[in-house]
């Protein structure tokens, strides 16, 4: 049975806080921290790390002005208590992305990946880290996140197993959306893959043409509340028949 603990209005980890961590470490953790207003994220992170091995983290913020210099700790000291997560979920965090992929472990067991209003400060690279080491019927789940400047060079080499991408309201246009849709050609167990509530239009149906034809496990593509006119909604009707996917737009 899981152990799970809920620290609210966190500023840093206090003796009581790391006490009740000690005690609860036999068991795998589901820890919830609510941070005070402008609390230092980073550093609590790399406290938490040397008193507990976590199973399920969620971190929920009052605003999103924190430091974020990384310098402030030894990223290998955040990366130790982190090496059993299975789910992180972030709310209204702001962290440099050295810091989001220190706590991410290296092999396939990261089930769930969910941020909402979060400022990582970086492109969609930091979060293909992310994906790559997806294990089966896992979800990656981003909302309201910024994932501009895609650098298709840099984007890591995978065959990822995530069942469900979102990246809904993540400033995707026409230009990076192809490099995103790229990188989750390789994504050979999607099913779902929600791109709504973006900047595309009908100059990206070919791109998204292509895309499906390449992405037989598809079932669900998400376009809606994009810039779509009439046209490319009559359009992505059509591609829709052509390659069996069902397009909500």
């Amino acid at each position: 049975m899981n152990s799970t603990l809920v620290l609210k209005n966190v500023t840093m980890l206090k003796d009581k806080e790391i006490s009740a961590l000690r005690r609860l470490n036999k068991k795998p953790l589901l820890l919830r921290i609510e941070f005070a207003r402008n609390a230092p994220v980073i550093r609590v992170l790399a406290v938490l790390s040397l008193h507990a091995t976590i199973y399920a983290l969620q971190l929920v913020a009052l605003n999103d002005h924190f430091e974020t210099d990384a310098r402030l700790v030894e990223l290998s000291d955040i990366t130790h208590g982190y090496r059993e997560l299975c789910e992180l979920e972030m709310v209204n965090i702001t962290l440099p992305s050295t810091v989001l992929i220190a706590l991410l472990p290296k092999h396939r067991q990261l089930r769930l990946f969910k941020c909402n209003r979060c400022n990582f400060g970086t492109s969609f690279n930091a979060f293909a880290e992310c994906i790559k080491n997806a294990p089966p019927e896992s979800s990656f789940d981003v909302n309201d996140v910024f994932v501009r400047d895609v650098d298709i060079e840099d984007l890591p080499e995978h065959s990822s197993l995530v069942s469900n991408v979102r990246l809904k309201d993540a400033d995707l246009d026409n230009d990076n959306a192809e490099n995103v849709l790229i990188f989750l050609s390789n994504c050979t167990m999607l099913r779902h893959l929600d791109l709504s509530t973006n900047f595309l239009d009908d100059k990206s149906i070919g791109t998204i043409h292509e895309f499906l034809k390449q992405m037989p496990s598809l079932r669900v593509l998400d376009l809606r509340e994009n810039m779509y006119g009439d046209k490319g909604k009559r359009d992505l009707e059509y591609v829709a028949k052509m390659t069996l996917v069902k397009i909500l737009v």
